[in-house]
This record gives C-alpha cells, structure tokens and sequence, in this order.
C-alpha cells in the first residue's frame, strides 16, 4: 500500500469532513505492522488530521492503540 504525502492526508480529510475517519481507518493495519515506520511526515499529519474530527470514546480508544 502506497502511503500518501501529509498535504494528500490534509486535503483528503478536507473533503471528507467527519467521514475522514473511514479513510484513516484503512491505514491503521499497515501502521500496526510498523509500515509506515520510514514516513514520519504522513504519520504525523493523519493523526494531526484524526485530531480535527469528532471522535467516539471507541475511535480514540482505537487511535490510542496504534500510539
């Protein structure tokens, strides 16, 4: 899976809205198995972007894990 650049991270949840959350979500397997490890940049902006969400007690509990 390609990772996406921080300002493809930013405009996608621009255009999403509350419903960037799905579009992070494809990403948190591939962030479990450390392979994003090398893209420090775009692992900052989607949780960045997660931030600017409103979040369910479960999807923070969810982000936290991956932390």
């Amino acid at each position: 899976m390609l990772v996406p650049g921080y300002q493809e991270i930013k405009r996608k949840r621009e255009a999403l809205g509350e419903d960037f959350w799905y579009y992070a979500e494809t990403f948190f397997s591939v962030l479990e198995s450390g392979g994003w490890n090398s893209n420090l940049p775009s692992i900052s902006s989607l949780f960045k972007e997660l931030s600017k969400i409103k979040l369910s007690f479960e999807q923070k509990k969810r982000i936290n894990k991956l932390l």
